[in-house]
């Protein structure tokens, strides 16, 4: 049976009756009276008490206790109520519909097959006017979609090859050129696989179709845009051209690769090799009806050249512009700032090659660079009196990669060979295993490395060990700065992790560094 709820009575009338029905009996009891109406049985609560239960006493033949009742008067309310704030009505919401295991199944499956939309879908509604695309699915909330409807986002196609199943996985990159932060969705899972988050090692510069990046240890590679917005905005930008650094300039590579940098391009692939006859008959196919032509062979195949697959805006034609003439006589007196003028001694050894189209740097690029997974013209390596320095990816993302190298060419030693690579994490562990258990910060170490592209180099000296050591100077930079100040990680390193460089610490290992990467990871 349900309970009857009590009434909630006003406590001020609650007082009132109290005090009425006290002020009634202590006269009564003075008075001295027997009334009838005392006879009948008291309220038993007080807050029972009304005027019928008073009746009684206001009845009473004596006048004494008759004329001395005198009842405050009530508070009267005002006629005119105190206006009060009207209250929001609530939004409607929509009638709940109840849910049975049929309907949450297919709601679930529906979801992962909506979610997240498509790249192209969402660009092409968001930036047709003119505006970003925020990602409204991926378990971010609407408020979080609309703080982010401001600025642009870019999309692309990643793949990552990985080890354990053998195979290449898949993922979506999103990078917001905002605040440099990364999501990445797995496409044949169909969720998210590391949601919005801020990573400094990234730059908009380093993103573009072929590109080689490393996101949180992971090495991925760009193989397409995610949408035709970041194909329009991008696909221009970032246009591919051959550097080919001729044997009579590699003793000034350094220089030459502080100028291509400070020049606006992106350094993605580096190799110092010895072509073949052969590979320079596929190389200069273009030349064989000059008069020149064995000449220009016998001069290329001399010495080790420099490759190297550069990036910008209109690459080919600003590459060409920066090279000037082709004969360095005339570039002396037309272009005195180009490099060939600069670097360069006639028509044959001008220093350096470029391309004349966008086809002629594809057809030579692949020459160097194959994509089909071939290894290319061989390195330079000689594995004699030789140690083994890396420039860090920190240094290499900081552009200072050409005047490391001017620095050490200055001081007197010999490059003898020179590779940019991407390591993978494996790897690094595998090359840094003598310092694990040794070093403190070991994994530190391992994490810098394999967190871009490094340039590994062939130093060749007499006790090349322990006096390119010396040069490299202390593992840390501060203490560097005070013991030795000309040092390479004196000047160029930041701490004791990012020193710039990597020398071998033992003079027994140099051989076994310089073998690790240009005989077992080149093959």
């Amino acid at each position: 049976m349900k309970k009857k709820q009590t009434r909630l009575r006003n406590p001020r009338k609650v007082k009132r009756r109290i005090r009425h029905f006290w002020h009634l009996l202590l006269l009564s009891l003075r008075a001295g009276l027997q009334l009838p109406s005392l006879a009948r049985p008291v309220p038993v609560s007080i807050l029972q008490i009304t005027p019928s239960s008073l009746l009684p006493f206001l009845q009473s033949p004596h006048p004494t206790l008759r004329n001395s009742i005198t009842l405050p008067p009530a508070r009267r309310r005002s006629r005119t109520p105190t206006p009060t704030p009207p209250i929001p009505t609530p939004p409607a919401q929509p009638p709940a519909v109840t849910s049975t295991p049929a309907r949450t199944a297919r709601t679930r499956h529906l979801r992962q097959r909506r979610c997240p939309p498509s790249a192209s879908v969402r660009n092409s509604l968001t930036h047709s006017v003119g505006r970003g695309v925020r990602c409204q699915g991926r378990g971010r909330g609407g408020e979080a979609a609309a703080a982010m409807s401001q600025d642009d986002r870019f999309a692309f196609t990643a793949e990552w090859y990985d080890p354990n199943a053998s195979l290449f996985r898949r993922y979506e990159l999103l990078y917001y050129p905002k605040d440099g932060s990364v999501e990445m969705y797995d496409v044949k899972n169909h969720r998210t696989f590391l949601k919005r988050t801020k990573y400094e090692s990234l730059h908009l510069e380093d993103l573009f179709v072929g590109n080689k990046i490393t996101v949180f240890s992971r090495h991925l590679s760009l193989v397409d845009y995610g949408d035709q917005y970041t194909a329009r905005k991008l696909g221009s930008r970032k246009e591919r051209t051959l550097a080919l650094i001729k044997p009579d300039a590699t003793p000034k590579i350094g220089e030459l690769v502080d100028i291509i940098i400070n020049a606006g391009f992106t350094i993605t692939k580096a190799k110092m090799m010895l072509l073949s006859r052969k590979e320079a008959v596929d190389f200069y196919i273009d030349h064989q009806s000059k008069p020149f032509y064995n000449e220009l062979l016998q001069f290329i195949t001399s010495g080790p050249v420099v490759a190297m697959e550069i990036l910008r805006d209109d690459a080919v034609c600003k590459w060409k512009t920066l090279l000037g003439p082709a004969n360095s006589v005339v570039a002396r007196t037309d272009e005195p700032d180009s490099i060939r003028a600069n670097f360069g001694h006639d028509g044959i050894r001008n220093a350096a090659h470029g391309p004349d189209s966008v086809a002629s740097a594809a057809r030579e690029l692949e020459l160097f660079f194959p994509s089909s997974g071939g290894r290319g013209p061989a390195n330079s390596a000689k594995f004699t009196n030789s140690t083994c320095c890396i420039i860090k990816p920190h240094a290499v993302n900081e552009g200072l990669a050409g005047k490391i190298i001017k620095a050490i060419i200055n001081e007197g030693f010999q490059i003898s060979a020179l590779q940019m690579c991407n390591m993978e994490r494996a790897n690094v562990e595998e090359f840094y295993e003598i310092y694990k258990g040794v070093v403190a910060e070991y994994m530190e170490m391992v994490t810098e490395l394999c967190s871009g592209p490094c340039i590994a180099m062939e130093i060749i000296q007499p006790e090349p060990p322990k006096v390119f050591r010396d040069f490299c100077g202390p593992s840390d930079p501060e203490i560097a700065r005070c013991l030795r100040p000309g040092t390479l990680r004196a000047v160029f390193g930041k701490n004791k992790i990012q020193n710039a460089v990597h020398c071998t610490d033992l003079p027994e290992d140099g051989l076994l560094e310089v073998q690790y990467f240009f005989k077992i990871l080149d093959s």
